[in-house]
């Protein structure tokens, strides 16, 4: 549950996802491909076919069909957001959020429970300014249970809200809160949101609200909060999946038609509130580089503009081959990452431009850099060529996002968005339209309508130093809803719904099906394993091999990703730049990477791009060009994110917990993240990435996972004209041995210091077995019992019963050696201790038998896991997935049959007997917080032996 998710379409706000991640873009160069190699993304034959219905009481109701998997996803989008609180009520849209899976009159309890038990995947709820939607998929054999929960919370949800749930959900969403803002930038949107929009502004103040506004805010103002906004006649409703209109019709009304209207609400008027000169402010932030925001408010949702931006925004810095990349980071050095992208909204939108500064470079020269930059492009418009290459890839990324029925940017969100925004729920044939369409002159006067002369910008930058609160506002007294009468067309029909009966789990599920496994071995030696999926014109590979982080063991740290992160950047001949646009011109995705046990490679082509996608593909693995410019610029950028994941406490954490689990000199006592250390990292050179390289990257031994849109006949001659002939240079290397490692004698304490922090992050970690013992699935179970779920129990003690919170959870890694298993729980910092505590009482009594798993627990898991599997493979990537898993663990073909069996199989003496792997006496604790307000408690609790250390895991002082 998030107060700041935004639907992730493809066609309008994929690009957030690119600016809020700063994710490093490549350059620009025009070396596109000859029109006979490659083709223009067509997204015309991949439709998103619905029909729709209203209900009498105004419930708009659409539907897709699509059988691919035996599943429905339930898509419900509430018309209200933090636009629509008056002042003095800010955050009432997303606590209502929270409140709303807590339980209904007729199920009280939390609302995720009997989802659990039927198998319920990619199930969630999200508030921004405009709307808010809760979503799941089911099988399809649920869909009469989950429609029943979703109906009972819009219709029958006022009496199951009292102030002890008012209280724990108010004590949740403050910590969801405490814990965006103690992350590194993460002031950064609730000033923007300040300096755009004028007080008064529906968007003037965040989405999560004030700490002062959501202390004062009182049961009867909630309730009221509710009888005005979560009717049926300002909701939308999308069922897509194995549905179809008249099964809908039937449920819908069965469910919903007897819940009444609420009073129809006005929606606020556009306001663009474009500033009238640009504007800028600078703070300080416990950050390890400066980073520049640049924002214009833009066209709301639902314009020709906003589509047109979006193909603006692609060319100025949304890809690699973009210009503000080529300028920022190839040409002048300046930044580590620069990124620009629309974010839209209901009201205005936003067009925002991101860099992080090098260290060492004044952040006025990365700001003229980028204004030089969008000043040459709205002079001359985009090329052609950049434009057509733009188009190809927002295209793609239509087609690659709508292989999901549910989900963030899935059919059933891309029907509810354009529903909700535009009232249209095929508004987003509109954007491929606008696409296809636009000119350079209508992308250049777009873009000079709304970045131009005329309107103003704003600039934030954040340099390092001491952070200084935000003001909170003091609570103020609102102003008075005052709600008109309910429109008289609304009328209900009778329900023959027991509600009293409470909500009936069904008894009967799909069956699991996973795709047949064809095989083949190419001249060179590897293995192809196809898995054939024909729903979507793409085909996904994923080449693996051996070697990844345990490689590094007496090498460099780190140099296992480095060099499988180097080989996209320049092949064969081209260089990065041209590298990046060669791809972009097909509509292809490329990508390589290292884990702990191996390196892979990844392609997703489109199909009618496929035999030009697979010529890219090898001459990236075969023909890597290692250009030293490239690798000194890439060093740079990865250095500067090992400083970012050590500013960021969850990073901090992760970086250290290895090498104390493993102990110096094991293959795995290396950071999580794989990236090594700023010492490793600057002596890597040229030729450490070739003997990587060579070493690891090679045919022989290797196997290539292929699943989409293909057959072996077709793929593997293709596969034998690009990757036939090529051989591994010099000796291959053995698989490093995983040494096993003893767990320690007594528990261990280390804490790493976060001046003025807000949270404390607490981590507690311990070796189990490998990923290929014969308990593993036993141990698996019974972590979920403890930690693996919403509903488990170290997340309902922290969060849901003390919400202390915002979540707490754990999990195991893969890996061929012992593996590591975590729990944790980011905290309020005056809570550290008493969370400490709890953490250790419940995994001590789960583990010594105290406080053992029930007969409930295992049965809600089995449940879970099992009734999950048939919507589990709705995506080629799922598939990918476990085809991966089944590589590179020597598992059967049949593996994901074998491993349900087991799960049914399960007792709970089996998951008792699996809880104690965990030693309680052999637990490593890792605290990262303000060690002025929390180490004398820390150490009063006499874990075991403290030890203050860096985010390095250097001792800082006893």
């Amino acid at each position: 549950m998030s107060s700041d998710a935004r639907s992730t379409s493809a066609l309008r706000f994929g690009a957030l996802a690119v600016s809020l991640a700063l994710a490093v873009g490549g350059g620009l160069a025009f070396a596109p491909l000859p029109a006979s190699a490659a083709k223009p993304a067509k997204a015309a034959g991949v439709d998103i076919p619905y029909q729709q219905f209203t209900l009498p009481n105004g419930l708009r109701v659409i539907v897709h069909t699509d059988r691919k998997a035996p599943i429905v996803a339930v898509n419900l989008w509430y018309h209200v957001g933090s636009k629509d609180e008056p002042k003095g009520r800010t955050g009432f849209a997303h606590l209502f959020e929270h409140l709303m899976f807590n339980g209904s009159e007729n199920h009280p309890g939390e609302f995720f429970e009997p989802f659990e038990l039927v198998g319920t995947t990619d199930q969630n709820g999200t508030t921004n300014e405009d709307r808010t939607n809760y979503f799941e998929n089911v099988p399809t054999t649920a869909l009469d249970m989950a429609l029943w929960m979703e109906s009972d919370r819009m219709g029958h949800l006022l009496g199951a809200i009292d102030q002890k749930t008012l209280d724990e959900q108010r004590g949740v969403v403050q910590n969801e809160k405490r814990q965006n803002e103690n992350q590194p930038y993460g002031q950064v949107f609730e000033l923007l949101g300040k300096a755009m929009y004028p007080e008064g502004h529906p968007y003037h103040h965040s989405t999560i609200g004030s700490m002062a506004d959501l202390n004062a805010a009182s049961l009867e103002d909630v309730k009221n909060w509710f009888r005005t906004w979560y009717g049926p006649n300002n909701a939308v409703l999308v069922l897509a999946g194995d549905i179809d209109l008249a099964t809908a019709k039937q449920k819908v009304a069965k469910y919903f038609g007897d819940i009444p209207a609420t009073p129809t609400m006005a929606q606020p008027k556009v306001d663009v509130a474009p500033l009238a000169s640009d504007t800028r402010a600078q703070i300080a932030d416990k950050v390890p580089q400066a980073r520049v925001y640049r924002i214009w408010n833009v066209a709301q949702a639902g314009t020709a503009d906003v589509d047109r931006l979006q193909l603006l925004s692609q060319v100025l810095g949304g890809s690699r081959a973009s210009r503000l990349d080529k300028r920022l980071v190839h040409q002048d050095k300046l930044v580590d990452n620069v990124s620009a992208g629309i974010f839209a909204s209901q009201l205005s939108s936003g067009f925002l431009i991101s860099a992080s500064v090098k260290q060492g470079v004044d952040p006025a020269k990365v700001e003229a850099a980028i204004d030089e930059e969008v000043k040459a492009l709205l002079r001359d418009g985009p090329t052609q060529v950049e434009l057509d290459q733009a188009r190809t890839v927002l295209k793609a990324d239509f087609i690659r996002g709508v292989e999901r029925i549910g989900g963030f940017g899935g059919k059933a969100d891309v029907l509810a968005e354009c529903a909700v925004y535009t009232g249209n729920p095929g508004c987003f044939r509109d954007s491929l339209r606008n696409y296809d369409t636009a000119t350079v002159a209508q992308v250049k006067a777009t873009g000079n309508a709304w970045l131009g002369a005329r309107h103003g910008s704003h600039t934030l930058v954040v340099v390092p130093g001491e952070r200084t609160p935000l003001a909170e506002a003091p609570a103020v007294t609102p102003t008075p809803l005052t709600l008109p009468p309910v429109d008289k067309k609304y009328r209900t029909t009778a329900s023959t719904v027991d509600r009293k009966a409470g909500v009936q789990v069904p008894d009967t599920f799909p069956e699991l099906k996973f795709p047949a496994l064809e095989r083949a071995t190419l001249s060179n030696g590897t293995k192809v394993v196809l898995a054939e999926r024909h729903g979507l014109p793409v085909v996904q590979m994923n080449y693996l091999f051996g070697g990844g982080f345990a490689a590094d063991t007496g090498a460099k740290l780190g140099t296992s990703s480095f060099a499988m992160g180097m080989l996209d950047e320049g092949a064969g001949d081209l260089d990065a730049i041209a590298f990046g646009n060669r791809a972009e011109a097909l509509g292809a995705n490329l990508n390589a990477g290292a884990s702990l046990d191996g390196g892979s490679a990844g392609l997703s082509a489109l199909k009618q791009n496929l035999d030009p996608s697979i010529a890219l593909f090898a001459d990236m693995l075969r023909r890597p060009r290692f250009d030293q410019k490239e690798i000194d610029r890439v060093k740079a950028s990865w250095i500067a994110g090992i400083r970012q994941e050590k500013a960021r406490p969850n990073g901090a954490a992760l970086r250290v917990l290895p090498p104390l689990l493993y102990g110096a000199g094991h293959p795995y006592a290396i950071p999580f993240s794989g990236t090594g250390d700023e010492a490793s990292i600057s002596a890597l050179g040229r030729d450490d990435l070739l003997g990587y390289q060579r070493a690891w990257v090679r045919p022989e031994g290797a196997t290539l996972l292929i699943v989409g849109d293909t057959t072996l006949g077709e793929i593997v001659p293709l596969l034998e004209k690009h990757f036939g002939d090529w051989k591994g240079e010099g000796a291959a290397l053995a698989a490093r041995a995983i040494p096993a490692v003893a767990l320690p004698k007594k528990p261990r304490v280390f804490l790493i210091d976060q001046p003025g922090a807000i949270q404390a992050n607490l981590y507690v970690g311990e070796l189990v077995p490998s990923t290929t013992d014969a308990g593993a699935v036993k141990f698996d179970i019974a972590n979920s019992v403890l930690g693996g779920e919403f509903s488990s129990r170290l997340n309902m003690n922290l969060r849901e019963d003390k919400h202390w919170a915002y979540g707490s959870y754990s999990f195991t890694s893969n890996a061929l050696g012992q593996r590591p298993w975590i729990a944790f729980a980011p905290v309020q910092i005056d809570k550290t201790v008493e969370s400490l505590k709890e953490l250790q009482r419940e995994i001590g009594g789960f583990a010594t038998g105290k406080a053992p798993p029930t007969a409930q627990e295992v049965g809600k898991i089995q449940s879970t896991e099992i009734r999950s599997l048939p919507g589990s493979y709705e995506t080629a990537n799922a598939v990918m997935g476990t085809l991966a898993g089944i590589v590179r663990y020597g598992r059967p073909d049949d593996y994901v049959f074998q491993r349900k069996a087991e799960i049914e199989g399960l007792t709970v003496d089996q998951v008792k007997a699996a809880a104690a792997t965990l030693d309680p006496n052999a637990l490593t604790w890792v605290v990262v917080g303000d060690l002025k307000q929390i180490e004398k408690g820390v150490r009063a609790l006499k874990f075991g032996d403290v030890t203050i250390v860096d985010a390095d895991g250097k001792p800082a002082r006893k």
